[in-house]
């Protein structure tokens, strides 16, 4: 991290990233995310990452075929309601977020949970 007006910038030891390498207690919580698209190989150090998430629920509007489906499964008994909540939905957006160790987080749909 560069601080500092840009006449004076100042190299600012960063700590190492968090992965599963250097804390292995973090290991069960990244191993759900890798998926068909996701890459096992690291990034090379000029990349700027940048992630884009929605975090409203697909409930927020009728016309979401997963939206349909999970008032099927709530209703059906099947998906406990508790689990679109966003007290049980934020620890799970952040385990995401952390996974990605992004440089620039985008947030869309506050507004749907209540922040304006």
């Amino acid at each position: 991290e560069i601080v500092g007006p840009p006449k004076q910038w100042t190299k600012v030891h960063m700590p190492e990233p968090l992965s599963s390498e250097v804390c292995p207690e973090l290991k069960s919580l990244f191993d759900f995310e890798v998926g068909p698209f996701g890459s096992v190989e690291p990034l090379p150090p000029h990349v700027l990452l940048i992630v884009s998430y929605s975090v409203s629920s697909d409930l927020s509007h009728d016309m979401s075929p997963k939206g349909e489906a999970a008032r099927a499964a709530m209703y059906g008994g099947t998906l406990d309601p508790i689990a679109l909540t966003w007290e049980s939905r934020l620890p799970r957006l952040r385990r995401q977020l952390l996974y990605y160790g992004s440089d620039i987080v985008c947030l869309q749909g506050l507004q749907s949970i209540g922040h304006a």
